[in-house]
């Protein structure tokens, strides 16, 4: 469950759930029935394979699922994946790099994709939840997003090795008309964390990063990008931290905008707080 109220003292950052936020379902239910479709798949007991059985099960979980979208003739747009004890120690790296192989195997038969050339491939956000099963949400459109990048950051399938022996596969945030998918954004600068330990600095280096994005998505003045935003899932890896976001979120985004909190880890270990949403492109 996602909850947000103005009275920061009330904020709560319930244990995220693998599913995505709500507004996806409402997405689906308002939208003519053609125009979107939400598919999944899970790997059951995923922290009980080894390194090659998770980079193996990843690929062909999204293999199936990047199949049937293909069949029926719709296209990827927004990715969720829900991992399991995502910073579990594997060989060459921890879990989260071992399902990026496995990712980036399967898209580079989906997408054509070569090392450091992965322009195609939609936006997305990986998080660690509890229990031992990984599981993947596809979003899916009648017709083709558009990718979109961060000026402020490294495209994440041109990061260095230091991330994994394959690279992350991922746009910052997919454009369909006029709706901005924002995939899951925090304190990167290039590809460098930045304020280790310091939730302040996090929080105003992930709305930096959000204002960026959303202005180079629309081409309007960074002013005024954070007023387009109308729905956000705040990730937090301490619960307590959920009312200083609230609090610099509000001062920033219209009223109106839809914000839930959970609890969650995130890709990276020294990250604090990350940040999702849709914006309007209008």
């Amino acid at each position: 469950m996602d909850v947000h109220c103005k009275d920061t003292s009330r904020t709560i950052a319930h244990p995220l759930q693998p599913v995505p936020p709500a507004w996806v379902m409402e997405l689906l239910r308002d939208s003519p029935p053609s125009r979107f479709a939400v598919t999944t798949t899970s790997i059951a007991n995923a922290t009980a394979l080894s390194r090659a059985a998770l980079i193996d099960s990843v690929a062909d979980a999204y293999r199936t699922l990047l199949d049937e979208l293909r069949a029926r003739g719709i296209y990827p747009v927004r990715i969720w994946n829900f991992i399991p004890e995502i910073h579990a120690k594997m060989e060459s790296g921890d879990r989260y790099m071992a399902f990026n192989a496995g990712r980036f195997t399967a898209f580079s038969e989906a997408f054509r994709i070569t090392d450091g050339d992965h322009h195609e491939v939609p936006t997305a956000s990986a998080v660690g939840v509890g229990g031992t099963t990984l599981s993947l949400y596809i979003l899916a459109a009648e017709q083709r997003g558009l990718p979109v990048e961060n000026p402020r950051q490294t495209p994440s399938y041109r990061y260095s090795s230091r991330y994994g022996l394959r690279p992350p596969c991922f746009a910052r945030a997919t454009r369909l008309d006029t709706m901005l998918f924002i995939g899951g954004t925090a304190s990167i600068i290039g590809e460098d964390s930045h304020h280790v330990s310091d939730i302040d600095g996090q929080i105003d280096e992930t709305l930096s990063n959000l204002r960026a994005l959303v202005a180079s998505a629309t081409g309007g003045p960074e002013a005024a990008a954070m007023q387009r935003i109308r729905n956000l899932r705040v990730h937090v890896t301490n619960r307590a931290d959920a009312q200083l976001v609230q609090q610099a979120i509000d001062r920033v985004v219209a009223d109106d905008t839809d914000i839930g909190f959970v609890e969650a880890n995130l890709c990276r270990r020294e990250l604090l707080v990350e940040i999702e949403g849709v914006a309007d492109c209008t």
